[in-house]
């Protein structure tokens, strides 16, 4: 029976280990790449609806860089080294041509994972964040001086409001909002393809 015992904690303290430091991170590793490839597979298909390029970095993560009318946009994924999520960033850069009023310049707030900001400099609009693998709402809600498509186009996605930055969750066939955190990577791809699948290109749209 000792003999038993001394067998048994033998193979623990070499399986404990191998599990830890090797089939663990191999796991891990395997449900980052299929995620990444998920989201690449996402922006592929918001390509049709923005024209853009859809490629993968370096460090395996996608990105892509799009025009719509004269709104610059950028979707990119930063992973730190050896983490097993990486931050979703979208950038919206919009045209200064257009009558367009954001409120919350220099504004950078952080609530429920989320970063924001907006650039005094150019107007261009990031989002930031750090819990992609969340499955939850993320909505910002925006002000302007227009009801053009830009408008339409990020009614359902990354929007800007008032003096400050909220977070909301839209009751579909309500007016109420009720605070609620952010979307997961795949989401927020897929959620830009169907909403701009609706659009028309704005008024200045140069084919």
């Amino acid at each position: 029976m000792k003999h038993f015992k001394d067998i048994w904690s033998t193979i623990l303290n070499v399986l404990i280990p191998f599990l830890l430091f090797i089939i663990i991170p191999l796991i891990t590793r395997a449900n980052f790449k299929r995620l990444m490839r998920k989201a690449k597979e996402n922006l592929l298909e918001l390509r049709k609806y923005i024209p853009g390029d859809v490629y993968m970095t370096e460090n395996g993560l996608p990105h892509f860089k799009g025009k719509y009318g004269n709104h610059g946009i950028v979707i990119s994924f930063e992973r730190k080294k050896n983490e097993s999520r990486a931050n979703m960033r979208i950038t919206m850069r919009i045209s200064s041509g257009l009558s367009v009023k954001i409120y919350g310049k220099r504004l950078v707030r952080q609530k429920a994972g989320i970063k924001t900001g907006v650039s005094d400099i150019d107007e261009r609009y990031t989002v930031i964040s750090s819990n992609p693998e969340m499955a939850k709402s993320l909505i910002l809600s925006i002000s302007r001086d227009d009801t053009s498509a830009l408008k339409d186009f990020l009614k359902e996605g990354i929007v800007i409001g008032g003096k400050s930055i909220t977070l909301l969750k839209r009751n579909a066939g309500t007016k109420d909002t009720q605070s609620k955190k952010l979307l997961s990577v795949l989401e927020v791809t897929g959620r830009l393809a169907r909403t701009t699948e609706r659009l028309s290109p704005p008024k200045n749209y140069q084919s």
